[in-house]
């Protein structure tokens, strides 16, 4: 059985629990943008490595070589970040007696596991960003974070990247009862 929450959520019941499919948000004028920015880096990479190998002074080519590597790092992220918008979806399964929260882009994956005993509060919540912190700028380019949180020894573990009130909360209803502690 199949059920929907929203335009992003599926949920699929498998014999010893369920399955949550939760499609990236689609930023479709920052995919644009980032489209168009990467076409004139492309460019401005072209002219950097001409300039490596075609100006005198060491100083400008080693300017040029470090130039490149930042040009190189930058446009993988932003490719990345388009690929993820286009492509990229949060897998939850609930097995057993452990959850798993995986992140695919096509074969790139990121993978947690949780034992059911380890989880509590379970709770639809809001993005809080902490100013210094790695894990707040991947979540303002929506790589990371979620609207649905709960807490494990290790501290709070979230994912549903960019949903809004109605589907997180309708999102943690239906996975509350795969949640429950056998007695």
């Amino acid at each position: 059985m199949v059920h929907s929450i929203g335009k992003r959520i599926t949920l699929h019941a498998l014999d010893d629990g369920v399955g949550i499919i939760i499609k990236a948000p689609r930023r479709t004028i920052l995919v644009i943008l980032l489209i168009l920015w990467g076409l004139l880096w492309l460019v401005a990479g072209a002219l950097a490595i001409v300039n490596m190998f075609t100006t005198g002074g060491l100083g400008s080519q080693l300017f040029a070589v470090v130039w490149f590597f930042f040009w190189l790092t930058t446009l993988v992220l932003a490719s990345a970040q388009i690929t993820w918008q286009v492509v990229g979806k949060e897998v939850i399964f609930v097995r057993g007696q452990t959850l798993n929260m995986r992140k695919t882009v096509h074969y790139v994956v990121s993978d947690k596991s949780f034992p059911m005993t380890d989880i509590t509060n379970l709770r639809a919540t809001g993005e809080f960003l902490e100013p210094f912190s790695a894990r707040s700028t991947w979540s303002l380019w929506g790589v990371s974070g979620g609207s649905v949180a709960f807490d494990t020894p290790e501290g709070t573990e979230r994912f549903g990247i960019g949903l809004n009130e109605a589907d997180a909360q309708a999102l943690v209803s239906a996975l509350t009862p795969y949640l429950k502690q056998p007695v």
